[in-house]
């Protein structure tokens, strides 16, 4: 019998989680129009997230990284391009937080807080 590999241990923290969140929170506000509808009044997503998605779904070494730096690329970003569905306009400065809130952290090697 040969010697199966054991995956890398990784360091998972809250605040994977809360951004994690986020990102969800911002496709979810940016694909759907409100009210199940999937076609009326979509916002306009940010400009990668395509490719963040297509290569998250990859589900590889390398498509977990092109994932990474893609979203990291959006949140180092001081203002990026995106547009909420109308429905969802009252979600904005939320968003804006909480992207303010995970660039912070990141620019100062810090985790995310719940707070």
């Amino acid at each position: 019998m040969g010697s199966t590999q054991t995956p890398e241990l990784v360091d998972h923290m809250a605040s994977d989680d809360l951004e994690s969140l986020f990102y969800i929170f911002l496709k979810f506000t940016t694909i759907y129009g409100g009210l199940g509808s999937l076609i009326m009044d979509r916002g306009v997503p940010p400009k990668n997230a395509y490719r963040w998605n297509k290569a998250y779904m990859m589900m590889d070494r390398d498509g977990l990284g092109t994932s990474r730096s893609l979203k990291k690329e959006f949140i180092m970003d001081k203002s990026p391009i995106y547009e909420l569905a109308s429905y969802f306009q009252a979600c904005c400065p939320i968003l804006e937080d909480w992207h303010l809130a995970i660039r912070n952290a990141l620019l100062n090697d810090k985790e995310v807080s719940h707070d």
